[in-house]
């Protein structure tokens, strides 16, 4: 098969993959719009009745924009395809035919992943040729381990939020850092109280929307200013917690290195073949 032929039957993986570029991008600009209005989010002083103090909480009284959730999907989609179709690029350009059972590959750990590609165990999988199985050992798509060497977590977890678990993907806020400064930039500023004072970490409460940030015992008194950077997180699932924006950067760079390793082999093979005839 010439090689022209193996580069159109990438052209739609490749072009996918510049759409992800595209969609993550829009992800993180509208997100930092949201996070950076001065509506979004306002800081309150509510009392606590359990022990006659009060607490300083951040509160979001806006809700996230509906492109954010709907961004994040069709990311997480489409990369999983740009896999999937650069799987099946390459096996029709080895095989020379065209299969319906060529979906990339995942496993647990490497026998795992042996199972995946066998023809008898693994029916999504079925359709890649022999050839290309060296390869997708090397790009490792399962999670590290104690029992074995090698791994790739980030791909793994592509694999994982794409398939069984896309219903359970949500987002949150979650803070980045904390900066707090007293009394309108740091002058004058005060905490009193003689029942104790607490700073809290427990982070951004998903179900309330929310974030303690100091509370004073019965009697106390706060005077001062938060600066709380935050960002789009995962709120649910395997990934609760970690940054949407750079969980999709780092996998953007696996899928790219995947497709590309793909169409470097499905081409290598081919040529090798040729040769040999």
């Amino acid at each position: 098969m010439p090689t022209a032929n193996i580069d159109e039957l990438f052209e739609s993986p490749d072009h996918l993959l510049l759409w992800c570029h595209e969609e993550i991008e829009n992800f993180n600009y509208i997100g930092k719009r949201f996070l950076e209005h001065s509506n979004a989010y306002r800081l309150v002083v509510e009392d606590v009745l359990e022990t006659g103090g009060r607490c300083v909480k951040m509160k979001q009284v806006k809700p996230m924009p509906v492109a954010i959730r709907g961004l994040a999907a069709n990311i997480i989609k489409n990369l999983r395809d740009c896999l999937d179709q650069a799987a099946s690029a390459a096996s029709e350009a080895v095989s020379c035919k065209a299969s319906n059972r060529t979906h990339f590959p995942f496993g647990e750990n490497p026998t795992d992943l042996e199972n995946s590609l066998s023809k008898r165990r693994s029916v999504p999988c079925k359709g890649i040729p022999v050839e290309l199985y060296e390869l997708f050992r090397r790009l490792q798509p399962y999670p590290t381990g104690n029992t074995y060497t090698g791994g790739d977590d980030v791909l793994r977890m592509l694999g994982r939020i794409s398939g069984a678990h896309k219903h359970r993907v949500s987002l949150s806020v979650a803070p980045t850092d904390r900066e707090s400064s007293w009394g309108g930039g740091g002058v004058g500023g005060m905490i009193k109280s003689e029942n104790g004072c607490t700073f809290h970490t427990e982070g951004w409460d998903s179900k309330k929307n929310e974030m303690k940030l100091i509370s004073v015992g019965a009697g106390g008194y706060i005077d001062g200013q938060f600066k709380v950077p935050l960002s789009i997180c995962f709120a649910d699932g395997p990934l609760k917690g970690v940054r949407a924006y750079e969980f999709f950067i780092e996998c953007i760079d696996r899928v790219r290195n995947a497709i590309n390793s793909l169409h470097a082999e499905a081409v290598k093979i081919t040529q090798k073949a040729r040769a040999a005839n």
